[in-house]
């Protein structure tokens, strides 16, 4: 790496779209992607992946082959001369043949299967539509960032563009897996190959194993398709899943989300007007919680004191009494 390079990844700006040396930091932001995936890929975040079902070294090979799939693609968008207005049109059919590409290519050369599969996508899947519904966060932005840099009015860290590169690569090698998978005609010719037992998990081959997976698989894409992506659209979040040296992880980064809102269906409209009224309501409903437990303490120890005192004097002329008497 050229020392001045290096100069530019220590101030960890990533460049604006007039910097002569773009090419350079995005051919070193690949590389390094490549060896990270190389190391601990143990998932450690809160999210079920399709990944779990593969070994390490299966998982790492998956991973390479959509981070070349992906750069293949950088290339072709970067020899089409497209605006950035024309990526942002065609993005959701960037991801889907970037999802179908990667699928065929990890049977093909990672199981070895000759036959031809069709990989179409079913458009009704959660899984499926929550990603085409973040296409901007995932591939739009990045695809941005490496062929344009950035706009000089706009500064991001090399790390924020590394972290939807990391992200991009493990979801669309979870989403490549998991329409696999999914397909039963597919699972039954996987099963006869003998190099899969070298390549999936001993849990992949236990009915059981699969169906837990599925299971929380299937809650976790209505929960987030529901619940949690209107709701980081509304909050301008998104949660990345990144590679570390402690293995796969979450991480939720700052992004301007407002022109998606439009794009929300009545259902997500319905939940974001909840979440605005929750807003509104919340603190002043913990408020009137607070002072109303405040008083109900207060009146209980004044009762309770107040019981005391009555007893201590009650006992107190009992014994004068006796005393009295005695």
């Amino acid at each position: 790496m050229s020392s001045l390079l290096s100069e530019k990844l220590f101030k960890t700006t990533w460049p604006d779209n007039l910097d002569e040396h773009l090419d350079e930091i995005v051919a070193y932001l690949f590389c390094q992607t490549r060896s990270k995936i190389m190391h601990n890929l143990v998932n450690k975040s809160q999210t079920v992946l399709m990944l779990d079902l593969i070994i390490p070294n299966a998982r790492e090979k998956l991973l390479i082959l959509v981070l070349q799939e992906f750069e293949s693609l950088i290339l072709d968008i970067a020899e089409a001369e497209l605006s950035i207005s024309d990526i942002y049109a065609v993005n959701s059919k960037i991801l889907y043949d970037l999802v179908c590409k990667s699928g065929n290519k990890f049977l093909n050369n990672i199981l070895q299967v000759n036959k031809k599969f069709d990989l179409r996508v079913l458009t009704e899947d959660l899984y499926f539509r929550s990603i085409l519904k973040d296409n901007k966060v995932i591939s739009g932005n990045l695809i941005s960032y490496l062929l344009f840099g950035t706009s000089e009015s706009i500064n991001i860290s090399f790390q924020y563009v590394e972290a939807l590169l990391h992200n991009l690569i493990i979801k669309i090698s979870d989403l490549s897996l998991y329409f696999i998978l999914n397909r039963k005609n597919i699972y039954k010719v996987i099963c006869q190959i003998p190099v899969a037992h070298l390549i999936f998990s001993p849990k992949c081959w236990s009915m059981r194993s699969i169906e837990e997976l599925q299971n929380n698989l299937a809650y976790q894409n209505i929960k987030y398709f529901y619940v949690d992506q209107p709701k980081a659209v509304y909050s301008n979040r998104y949660q990345v899943i990144i590679l570390s040296p402690q293995g796969i992880l979450d991480k939720t980064v700052a992004i301007d989300r407002l022109d998606e809102l439009s794009n929300l269906s009545h259902t997500h409209s319905w939940l974001l007007n909840l979440l605005e009224v929750q807003d509104f309501f919340l603190p002043k409903f913990k408020y009137i919680i607070f002072i109303t437990g405040r008083i109900i303490i207060y009146i209980s120890f004044s009762i309770i004191n107040n019981l005391l005192q009555f007893l201590f004097h009650a006992i107190t002329r009992s014994l004068v009494k006796l005393v009295k008497n005695s």
